[in-house]
């Protein structure tokens, strides 16, 4: 499994890819990461592309792990918006809890089928897979897990 992420100051963006398998305990490793980047600001959008993530090795805890990751980290990512592209089913249907508990946190995030809705919904000038192409990895801060 793999997550990549990359800043895009002058977009106030943050593009967050996964693929393969990927648990809930890796995803808060890497969102830990970006938020205690030095490149990181609050109001900065998150966008996840979940779109070659396979199977989300998780389940109503995990998810419960990442809502109480997210809650304890609200003073620095409450001016920021998630977008998660997850088309595949099985992730789209651990995406929406996610975003469904997440709610009671505060955090404001929404799962979407396609890049299109996610870019609309964020408001985002720029499209993402012209900024950073999914095969590219140059200037990224690549993790591995």
């Amino acid at each position: 499994m793999t997550i990549r992420y990359r800043f895009f100051p002058e977009q106030r963006l943050v593009i967050i890819r996964a693929s393969g398998a990927v648990s809930p305990e890796e995803l808060v490793e890497t969102d830990a990461r970006i938020l205690s980047d030095p490149s990181w600001v609050n109001g900065f959008d998150i966008l996840c592309d979940y779109r070659e993530l396979e199977i989300p090795i998780a389940d109503l805890e995990g998810i419960e792990k990442l809502v109480e990751h997210d809650a304890e980290n609200a003073h620095i990512q409450d001016r920021s918006r998630a977008a998660v592209v997850a088309p595949r089913d099985v992730v789209f249907a651990f995406s929406r809890m996610w975003e469904t508990l997440s709610r009671e946190g505060g955090l404001t995030g929404a799962v979407f089928r396609t890049m299109a809705e996610a870019v609309e919904w964020l408001g985002a000038d720029d499209d993402p897979d012209t900024l950073w192409p999914p095969t590219s990895s140059s200037r990224s801060k690549e993790v591995s897990l």
